[in-house]
């Protein structure tokens, strides 16, 4: 037999306005209702204040390791805005909102692009040094832009613009950027020579 439907209606007020005031995280009712000896699923919790309109205001604990992982996955592989992120959690069953995925993108280091020409200047400025840090290490060295920007996403969880890592790969790495133009022009060259043997191929010659 199905499970007898939690009566949520006499603590109605007292949820709404631990959602709206308080700020109260789904669990941290669950965890309320449960100490007043009301069981109720997450699931049952949602369902009930999408019906009393309160359901954009019901988020998943900052702690939830769930959310941080979506979170951190949606910033290193994607330029979502916070919103962007937010819908497309959701829908996939973690309740948060805008606000909270920017508190918790903040919070961890996770920095979208600059707003003004003073945070452009200092990203700027730390683009340059990260990238100077790992042509130290050996790690990007003679290896492009595309490579270096996605190396700084993925292990540094750090947002580079493209215009910082190309200029500060050619202040560093004069060298590597010059080897790779040369194979680059290399690879043209060699291609068109192949396409060039294969029509004169073509003629008998």
């Amino acid at each position: 037999m199905p499970r007898p439907l939690t009566n949520l209606e006499p603590f109605r007020e007292d949820i709404q306005r631990r959602i709206l005031i308080q700020k109260q995280s789904q669990e941290e009712i669950l965890k309320w209702l449960k100490g007043k000896n009301i069981h109720c699923s997450k699931r049952s919790l949602i369902r009930r204040c999408k019906e009393w309109e309160a359901s954009r205001w019901t988020t998943s604990s900052p702690s939830n390791s769930s959310l941080l992982e979506a979170i951190q996955n949606a910033f290193n592989t994607t330029f979502d805005s916070d919103e962007a992120i937010a819908q497309k959690l959701n829908s996939q069953g973690l309740q948060t909102t805008p606000n909270q995925v920017q508190e918790i993108r903040l919070k961890y280091g996770w920095r979208r692009r600059a707003a003004n020409a003073e945070q452009l200047e200092a990203q700027r400025t730390e683009t340059f040094t990260r990238v100077k840090g790992l042509l130290k290490e050996g790690s990007i060295r003679q290896n492009g832009r595309e490579f270096v920007q996605t190396t700084l996403r993925v292990e540094q969880h750090y947002q580079a613009r493209e215009d910082d890592v190309r200029d500060a790969l050619k202040a560093f790495d004069p060298k590597g950027i010059e080897l790779l133009a040369n194979l680059a022009l290399a690879n043209v060259a060699n291609v068109v020579e192949s396409i060039l043997s294969e029509d004169l191929t073509g003629y008998g010659l």
